[in-house]
């Protein structure tokens, strides 16, 4: 089942993660600040909740268009005049868009995706730009750290004793920036990768609600009991992950 057609999982979402995405998707709205113009139209590709969507809207084009496929999550964000959203996955053709943009975004997308649905998005998003349009990209990098310290090491040795989580300790899916920077160039653009370095706080109970909502198993332990594990075992100050995020723009 895709979580993001499944009300609960997106509850939680919006509620424990989304917010602190946006401290995130800000690297890529502000390094818009200066390019977009009045009359200029951008396109967020996998959209979500809006949070980078909001960010764009404020930087004053004439219009956002925002593509979800899953309308629990794009009913989450907040209309506006100059917004359009479209219940849409981001690699399909949408021919009324075909050189309409200036701008084509997407954030923390491609980890959702498979090699072919990457490279399907690439494309359309080369021909949803007009001549000379930009695409930015936000993805996580190469190097990531969750819950460095304490927080780290309490949470793997608890789900190691359940039976949970992975080999490496990774909750996030990783995308190295030269594969990134290869599959758009395969797509026809001249792209420029920035790694960026942040920190987030996350107040505890966001954190163990979004480790448990990760980690919790089919026919183990519940959401709530998994909480409550890891409320226990898990350091009382709040969690700070540390991640590598990759800024990718390219021209064609």
């Amino acid at each position: 089942m895709n979580e993001y057609l499944d009300p609960a999982f997106v509850a939680d979402y919006a509620a424990f993660w989304a917010p602190h995405l946006r401290n995130l998707t800000s690297l890529l709205a502000d390094s818009l600040s200066g390019q977009v113009a009045p009359q200029d139209t951008i396109v967020d590709l996998g959209a979500g909740t809006g949070g980078l969507t909001s960010q764009l809207l404020e930087l004053g084009p004439a219009r956002v268009i925002a593509i979800e496929p899953s309308p629990l999550m794009s009913d989450r964000i907040a209309p506006e005049s100059a917004l359009t959203v479209l219940n849409r996955n981001a690699q399909d053709l949408i021919a009324e868009l075909v050189d309409s943009a200036e701008h084509v975004t997407a954030a923390f997308l491609f980890q959702e995706q498979s090699e072919l649905e990457m490279r399907g998005t690439l494309d359309n998003a080369a021909r949803l730009l007009k001549p000379e349009g930009q695409l930015h990209v936000l993805a996580w990098g190469e190097s990531q750290m969750i819950a460095p310290g304490a927080h780290e090491e309490a949470l793997w040795d608890c789900l190691d004793e359940l039976g949970l989580g992975d080999e490496e300790g990774e909750t996030m899916a990783e995308l190295a920036p030269n594969a990134l920077a290869q599959v758009a160039t395969d797509s026809g653009f001249r792209p420029k990768v920035t790694e960026h370095i942040e920190t987030l706080e996350i107040p505890r109970h966001h954190f163990l609600r979004y480790q448990a909502r990760l980690n919790a198993p089919h026919g183990g332990p519940t959401l709530d009991e998994l909480v409550l594990i890891l409320d226990a075992r898990l350091p009382a100050e709040p969690a700070r992950i540390e991640c590598a995020v990759s800024r990718l723009s390219g021209r064609l």
